[in-house]
């Protein structure tokens, strides 16, 4: 719930820059009420609104892995090199590459890469189904700010 949400922006910007700096929030606000609290309480510098072709966001969510062993979230198009690894796990993963040089995990081997359970396409589509719902409505609030910037990721 945004109650929550907003709370937890609060205290983890809060512990990030105890001091006051600028953060990035990604994916904050989705909401009406987010984007009201966002206003009342940090100081807006800029939006940056990413957006890719909505066939490449289906892609990528159905592709989307994690390691068990280290954590790192990775497209199963094209596995990790190596040395881009979290730096616990290089020296291991290093010694294992598979045929491509890609990474394997050293613990778990392939198996490791585990889908999410919110992923694939008719995950993808609820979420989507939200975004137009709750969040697009606030893109339309923003985008004549001059603070705001668009990129689009193609291809």
């Amino acid at each position: 719930p945004s109650w929550l949400t907003n709370q937890i922006m609060s205290e983890e910007t809060a512990k990030a820059l105890p001091d006051g700096g600028v953060a990035i929030h990604d994916g904050y606000p989705r909401t009406q009420e987010q984007l009201d609290y966002l206003h009342e309480n940090f100081e807006v510098v800029g939006y940056l609104y990413v957006t890719a072709p909505l066939d490449r966001l289906k892609k990528a969510s159905a592709n989307r892995r994690t390691c068990r062993g280290c954590g790192l979230t990775f497209s199963a198009l094209k596995p990790p090199m190596p040395k881009m690894l979290p730096m616990a796990c290089q020296e291991q993963c290093a010694k294992a590459p598979d045929a491509n040089f890609n990474a394997v995990c050293a613990v778990f081997g392939e198996e490791a890469w585990e889908t999410r359970w919110d992923d694939g396409e008719e995950f993808y589509e609820k979420r989507y189904d939200t975004y137009i719902a709750e969040t697009q409505p606030l893109l339309d609030q923003v985008r004549d700010d001059p603070k705001f910037a668009r990129f689009v990721v193609l291809g």
